[in-house]
């Protein structure tokens, strides 16, 4: 088997808080305001490469029954969280973290915080690790704590003024024959030094070895500390053990008992407190009634404890209170050990005698007999009464799942382990099968996990729930509901989006319990409300378009931004402007006019304006609002009216330019013939003159020509007269022509195109060239 060497850390730490001008003596101690964290680590579950201690868990053990005791002790029981391999609560990492963190939250500035800690240490580089009973020396810094972490981890916690104790450190078995703990690391020993308002009394001095004392059970600097804190070393007789009479007792007791072995410790404090702080309460004076006590614990701890051959009801590890001086007979009974007897002599001078044998097992090695006896073994595990599947192990080896049984175990006793899935504790008991018998194990599997929930305001944040090794085990978004998660400490680390991320909160998840974490964001980010006058114009936030006033921008990250207004007619506006966490800011802005007015008013009504070849309206033209600048302007009324044209139309900012007029009228004219000659003209009915005639300065414009002359016929046709033309017109005009009609009998009714035009006989004279219709005579009613 291979073994690493390490050395063991036993580290005390008493926090005190006292006022001035109050002396020693007189200091009134306050249970409920003390509290105590003890750990004693002495079989690690990586055995292959980490040597067991001897004596850590009894060092553990009897600090904290030192601590309680009624005449002595400074504590209360329930105020002491007790964290050894044999006991409820194992000293896994994340068990010690987690009783750090309770220990933040209950502790006070006034309050009394004392940290107990035995058991192996580990130098890597520049770290020091403490070795909770999980860890693994490949993965120190997932597995272990480092020297760094556990001093800021004690540094949160609000006691105000420490002392720290410690017990040299263990060298992992590396001289066992010599029977100590090991050489104290001077890197430990100044990694440790106490900063302002801590003490830190030593087992021994640098590069010496800190001893251990097979006859007490417990290392020889502890030995002599438990005397001091039973009571003994009152030096100036003010019924208190302060810490430099207990310095200066195990100072000489020490050095005393390496004068008679033949070996050098020298325990010594450093300390940085103004004033002294009480350990423990001095024994009562001679002739005060008093007690006495058996402590007594055991390896492997639950056996029953019988007194003088009365059954106490009380298994181990116990103090057994008796009322005198004398001799008792101790019995202790295990199943799967054999039993222990002995006596214990109680004198005036011994207030707690301790005793802790180790039990053996009953004898496994004894050749069985050629015909071997054997029974069967029945397991099964269950959840809340309900029958579930889990590994079965017999004696550390996996035999298979249950419900398990086996019809041909030897006769003796066997040690029994269930496991379910990590969310629930391991079943161990040991067993003894007897010949032709049935023992039956129900593993009832207890939960090894509580209820997280996490919400946030606002909710939608992101959460990632991690171990102390920062491994991720459960996450989602908030409100996060997880019903089962495995009993340990976590961080819970939650993120959004533009809220600043709080610190990360350490929970501790403990069996069947509910916890609930609930964090409000701060936000980074503000919200601009942006108006202007007049309205509608265009925001450019940061150099892109958002929108038009009046405009929110919400969420937007604290910071410098550049915030720009554009709006058609009107000056551009541009700024840096700042929002802060939190902040509504509402931004206000005046854009100023950058425009002129133009107004166009020609005759005839109704003349389209062109603006630069783009048309803009008809006349009159309301006003219109123009960028200051030169423009061209054109106003046209078709094809009868000379088009007003300028090149330059200057508008000026807050200025009106007005242009009116009449547009003129395009002219032409016709020359007009006639054969024969001498006809009258007319012009839309209007009479302009005889035959030939020439016809100028008239308006451009569609007319009607007819022609009339006496014995002619009319002549009518369109005239079209053109800006600038003189076209000729030659018309041969018809004359008109004469009928005689008859008809018999006679005055028959003559009808001309329908229209009567008289009676038989008549001649029809003077009728224009043309084609008629002479409808049926008809006879006159006459």
């Amino acid at each position: 088997m291979r073994y690493t060497s390490v050395f063991v850390l036993c580290v005390s730490l008493f926090a005190y808080a006292y006022g001035n001008n109050v002396s020693v003596a007189q200091q009134e101690i306050d249970k409920n305001k003390r509290w105590a964290l003890i750990i004693g680590i002495s079989q690690y579950e990586r055995k292959d490469d980490i040597n067991p201690l001897r004596f850590a868990v009894n060092d553990a053990t009897a600090i904290r029954d030192a601590l309680i005791d009624q005449q002595t002790g400074t504590f209360l029981a329930d105020h002491i969280l007790l964290l050894t391999d044999t006991a409820p609560q194992r000293p896994t990492r994340a068990n010690i973290l987690a009783r750090l963190a309770v220990l933040k939250d209950q502790t006070r500035p006034e309050d009394t915080l004392l940290i107990f800690f035995s058991g192996h240490g580990y130098p890597k580089g520049q770290e020091i690790y403490l070795l909770p009973q999980d860890a693994q020396l490949t993965v120190l810094k997932d597995t272990a704590i480092p020297l760094t972490m556990w001093k800021e981890r004690i540094a949160q916690i609000p006691a105000q003024t420490k002392v720290i104790i410690l017990d040299a450190c263990h060298s992992g078995g590396v001289e066992k024959g010599k029977g100590g703990r090991g050489e104290m690391s001077s890197q430990f020993e100044q990694s440790i030094a106490p900063p302002v308002g801590q003490a830190t009394l030593s087992s021994s001095r640098r590069e010496q070895t800190s001893y251990e004392d097979e006859e007490s059970g417990h290392g020889v600097f502890t030995r002599y500390l438990l005397d001091t804190l039973t009571g003994d070393g009152d030096a100036n007789g003010d019924k208190v053990i302060t810490l430099q009479e207990a310095s200066d007792y195990v100072e000489q007791r020490v050095r005393a008992w390496g004068f008679q072995k033949g070996k050098v410790q020298t325990p010594y404090l450093e300390s940085s407190l103004t004033e002294d702080v009480i350990l423990a309460i001095a024994k009562p004076a001679e002739g005060v009634p008093q007690t006495y006590g058996i402590r007594i614990d055991t390896t492997p701890q639950g056996a029953k404890i019988i007194l003088n051959g009365q059954d106490t009801q009380k298994r181990t590890p116990q103090i057994i209170n008796v009322p005198q001086v004398g001799t008792y007979l101790i019995e202790l009974t295990l199943n799967g050990y054999k039993p222990y007897s002995g006596s214990v002599i109680i004198s005036d001078n011994q207030t707690v005698i301790p005793i802790a044998p180790s039990l053996q097992r009953l004898d496994r090695t004894t050749p069985e007999p050629t015909t071997q006896a054997t029974g069967i073994l029945y397991v099964k595990a269950l959840i809340e009464n309900r029958e579930v599947e889990a590994d079965v192990y017999i004696d550390g080896k996996k035999v298979g799942e249950t419900t398990y049984q086996n019809a041909d175990m030897l006769s003796r006793t066997y040690e029994i382990e269930v496991r379910g899935s990590e969310l629930y504790h391991p079943y161990k008991e040991t067993i003894v099968v007897s010949e032709n018998e049935t023992t039956r194990v129900e593993a009832n599997l207890s939960p090894a996990f509580g209820r997280l929930k996490v919400t946030s305001e606002p909710s939608a944040a992101s959460v990632d729930v991690l171990d102390m090794s920062d491994t991720r085990r459960t996450g989602g978004q908030t409100p996060l509901n997880v019903s089962q998660i495995k009993s340990e400490t976590y961080k819970v680390k939650l993120e959004k989006d533009r809220y600043y991320y709080p610190e990360n909160r350490t929970v501790i998840i403990e069996d069947g319990k509910a916890i609930e974490e609930s964090v409000e964001f701060r936000p980074k980010f503000g919200t601009f409300v942006i108006t202007s006058e007049p309205s509608d114009a265009e925001v450019i936030f940061d150099g892109a378009s958002k929108g038009n006033t009046p405009l929110t921008l919400n969420r937007v990250l604290s910071g410098n931004y550049t915030l720009e207004l554009r709006k058609e007619l009107h000056l551009d506006w541009s700024d840096t402007v700042q929002i802060k966490d939190g902040q509504k800011r509402e931004i206000p802005i005046k854009l100023p006019t950058n425009y002129g007015t133009l107004k166009v008013d020609y005759e005839p009504k109704g003349a389209t304006v062109y603006l630069n070849e783009q048309r803009l309206g008809n006349t009159p033209l309301p006003p219109k609002k123009l960028k200051p600048g030169t423009y061209s302007l054109r106003v046209m009324a078709g094809d009868k009216y000379r088009d007003a044209s300028f090149k330059s139309v200057v508008v000026m900012n807050g200025q009106t330019q007005q242009l009116e007029g009449v547009l003129k009228r395009l002219k032409g004219g016709v020359t007009v013939l006639s054969n024969p000659g001498e006809a009258d003209i007319y012009l839309n009915g209007t009479k302009a003159g005889i035959t030939p005639k020439k016809l100028v300065n008239l308006d451009a414009d569609d007319y009607t020509l007819t022609l009339k002359k006496e014995g002619y016929g009319d002549y009518t046709q369109p005239l079209r007269i053109r800006d600038g033309m003189l076209p000729s017109i030659d018309v041969t005009l018809s004359q008109k022509g004469n009928v005689k009609i008859f008809s018999t009998p006679a005055n028959a009714d003559i009808y001309l195109d329908s229209k009567k035009v008289g009676v038989t006989p008549k001649t029809l004279s003077e009728l224009e060239p043309s084609n008629y219709t002479l409808y049926p005579l008809r006879a006159s009613e006459g």
